[in-house]
């Protein structure tokens, strides 16, 4: 049986496209390593002959940082390729925009959802520029009370206001599946006029749901190209929601040579290539993300109709899935409508799951062929696939069986 691969959490599994990009890259690396050179990275392939597109063929899909920068800002709903940065670790743009954000604000709201490692990034980025955060407990209201959008927005417009917070840090879909409408909390506080900067983690969202980011509220949006995009290595996405975000962003970045200890080698290369900037002693850079997330992005670039329509097959397998779960073993983690998305949360009832380590329940569903993303006190995630069928339900509710 070939393995059912629901573990998003951790790395979305690689699209063919990205893996061919990947092979071709090694491939070239191996056979032609001129191809470090900045008219490659600048230009694509634009001058490569005939011959050697067909001998590299998922390279020639390869036009330059522009054109991807380009195809990127379009699938975010930016107008300007300028308005991307790229790096090889999300957790440096955090880092980098958490610094900006604080330049602008004295006091930004997040949550209790909020991903433990940006947050924490956030965190010392607060008490290094002398700042505050407002930490907004809204779990009880998500899952105990099963509380709407509408109502969770409410719960943190008011600790906006309560606190004096002038700034937001949040994401469009919680690591554990939890959609938040961003959009319209957003809008009421820029409506407002206390909101002065807004920044969204996207790294569930890119390529999840519709619209990955709440544009044109969103002053910072950071997501990645190995989760749903199936790009396979890590690469960071930064997007500046307004033209003068982009330029404080470099403005910054150029400051200092390590900006505090802080420095991305993807981020500089990415910036000096673009810009015909080169700094001749550099360090060398691991490129191959670029090749891989282009690829995979150029597999999946659609219109905003196919985008959404491939989000609401997501969530409909995710309910095709909740409905399958054996409940006298499994109870699906519910949450109002209004905030379900394509993952499904499961707690175990047998206390032997609930006191195993997570990674020894993962550890159990890979034996029976399933991957999923496993939490402590026997808590489980699962990413709904695009395309479902009976066979993978049924071995799904196999697996579930046998590891309870």
């Amino acid at each position: 049986m070939s393995l059912i691969y629901l573990d998003t959490a951790r790395l979305g599994q690689a699209c063919p496209q990205a893996s061919q990009a990947q092979l071709d890259f090694c491939r070239l690396s191996a056979e032609d390593p001129s191809m470090y050179c900045e008219q490659f990275f600048r230009d694509g392939t634009v001058d490569w002959s005939e011959d050697k597109r067909l001998v590299f063929p998922s390279l020639a899909h390869w036009h330059g940082l522009r054109t991807f920068k380009t195809q990127i800002a379009r699938r975010f709903g930016v107008s300007s390729p300028e308005f991307v940065l790229l790096a090889n670790r999300s957790a440096q743009l955090v880092r980098l925009a958490a610094r900006l954000m604080f330049r602008k604000c004295r006091n930004v709201l997040t949550t209790d959802l909020n991903w433990p490692s940006w947050q924490n990034i956030v965190c010392d980025e607060a008490v290094r520029c002398g700042q505050r955060l407002t930490n907004s407990q809204i779990t009880p209201l998500v899952f105990s009370d099963q509380a709407s959008a509408d109502d969770v927005n409410e719960r943190l417009a008011q600790a906006f206001t309560e606190n004096g917070c002038d700034g937001v840090f949040l994401p469009a879909v919680t690591n554990l599946g939890v959609r938040l409408d961003t959009s319209s909390l957003l809008a009421k506080l820029k409506a407002n006029g206390g909101l002065r900067f807004a920044m969204i983690d996207s790294a569930q969202s890119f390529c999840h749901i519709a619209s990955p980011a709440p544009l044109p509220f969103a002053d910072f949006t950071i997501a990645g190209c190995h989760k749903w995009l199936r790009g396979s290595l890590p690469l960071g996405l930064g997007i500046c929601g307004r033209s003068i975000v982009a330029e404080q962003f470099r403005d910054m970045l150029a400051s200092t040579p390590s900006l505090f200890g802080i420095d991305d080698p993807l981020l500089r290369f990415s910036e000096q290539i673009e810009h015909q900037a080169v700094d001749r002693y550099s360090e060398t850079v691991n490129v191959t993300p670029l090749f891989s997330g282009n690829a995979a992005i150029v597999a999946t670039d659609s219109g905003e109709a196919i985008v959404a329509k491939q989000a609401c097959k997501r969530t409909a397998n995710a309910e095709l899935i909740r409905k399958s779960v054996p409940t006298r073993l499994w109870q699906p983690v519910e949450t109002d409508t209004s905030m379900n998305s394509g993952i499904v949360l499961l707690q175990s009832k047998s206390h032997n799951i609930v006191r195993s380590e997570p990674n020894v329940v993962r550890s159990k569903f890979l034996e029976k062929r399933v991957a999923i993303s496993a939490y402590k006190g026997g808590l489980v995630r699962l990413s709904a696939p695009e395309s479902i069928d009976c066979q993978m339900i049924e071995s799904l509710q196999d697996a579930l069986v046998s590891v309870a």
